[in-house]
């Protein structure tokens, strides 16, 4: 399966990243620090910013799913709209495929219920 990942150098991104490419699946991943992965057989590592759309595009090209790790590190303004520009991006990057798209996301709410 070939799998676009944003988020993989976080802290649970690291854990789905190796999980999916110790099962044999290809992963390619939007990075801006593409030394904080380090090289792994059926990793691509595209270099760019999940607020930009055509980075993101271009890391969704050809996959079979979108697995979205993100998710901001402080409760603050900043981080959720910098959040919200990411899914935007992401989900809006997709191409329609009759019923086939998968979008996984296992980010956490910046404001979790009380």
């Amino acid at each position: 399966m070939r799998i676009a990942m944003f988020g993989a150098t976080g802290r649970v991104g690291r854990l789905v990243l190796a999980e999916a490419l110790a099962r044999g699946h290809s992963v390619t991943a939007l990075v801006r620090a593409p030394s904080a992965l380090g090289a792994h057989v059926g990793l691509q590592v595209v270099i760019g910013d999940v607020t930009d759309p055509e980075a993101v595009a271009s890391a969704i090209g050809g996959a079979d799913v979108v697995v979205d790790t993100l998710g901001p590190r402080r409760n603050s303004a900043d981080q959720v709209a910098l959040f919200e520009t990411a899914i935007g991006n992401i989900v809006a990057s997709q191409p329609l495929r009759c019923g086939e798209d998968l979008f996984l996301s296992l980010a956490r709410s910046p404001n979790p219920p009380v």
